[in-house]
C-alpha cells in the first residue's frame, strides 16, 4: 500500500459520512462544528455560559455546541488510542508498522470492514477481542457505551 493512501483512507474512515448516513465516523457536521469552535475560542477564549450557536454549512443553518463536540472526539480518540496501545502490545514488533496498526483500529472502529494485513483468522484471541471491542463502542456509540460502563463499577 502506498504510504499516503494509507493515509487518506485513514482520515476518511474516521470522518465518516454525514448526519443520518448509515456511514460511521465522526461524522462531517462535528468536523466542521469543532473546526468553528476552534476559531471562535481563539477569537474569544473566555466565552458565556452556553457555548452553542447556528453555524452554516452548505447554506443550511445547523445548531452546534463546541463542547458536546469536543467531548465526544476526544472519547473517540481515546478509544482508538487504547485500540493502538493494545495493538502494539500484543502484535509481534517485527512486521506491525505504525500506520498499518492505526488503518487497522480504525477501520474496525468505524466498521469500515478494510484491512492492511494486520488481521487474520490466525491472530490471537486477544486481538480480536482488542478489534471487535472498537468494533462495538462504535456501532453503540461513545457515550452509551460509557453510561453502561459505568452502571457496571
Amino acid at each position: 500500500m502506498v504510504p499516503g493512501a494509507v493515509l487518506l483512507l485513514t482520515v476518511e474512515m474516521i470522518v465518516g459520512g454525514s448526519e443520518g448516513s448509515t456511514v460511521s465516523g465522526v461524522k462531517i457536521v462535528r468536523v466542521v462544528s469543532l473546526e468553528a469552535g476552534v476559531i471562535e475560542r481563539i477569537g474569544e477564549p473566555f466565552p458565556g455560559i452556553d457555548s452553542s450557536r447556528d453555524i452554516e454549512i452548505s447554506g443550511e443553518h445547523v445548531s452546534a455546541n463546541f463542547y458536546n463536540v469536543s467531548v465526544v472526539l476526544v472519547l473517540w480518540l481515546l478509544f482508538l488510542l487504547g485500540g493502538m496501545i493494545a495493538l502494539f502490545v500484543l502484535l509481534p514488533p517485527e512486521n506491525e508498522s505504525f500506520q498499518h496498526v492505526v488503518f487497522e483500529v480504525a477501520s474496525a472502529q468505524r466498521n469500515v470492514g478494510l484491512s492492511s494485513g494486520l488481521t487474520s483468522p490466525g491472530r490471537s484471541r486477544a486481538v480480536k477481542l482488542v478489534l471487535s471491542g472498537n468494533m462495538w463502542v462504535e456501532r453503540l456509540t461513545i457515550l452509551p457505551v460509557l453510561v453502561l460502563l459505568r452502571g457496571s463499577v
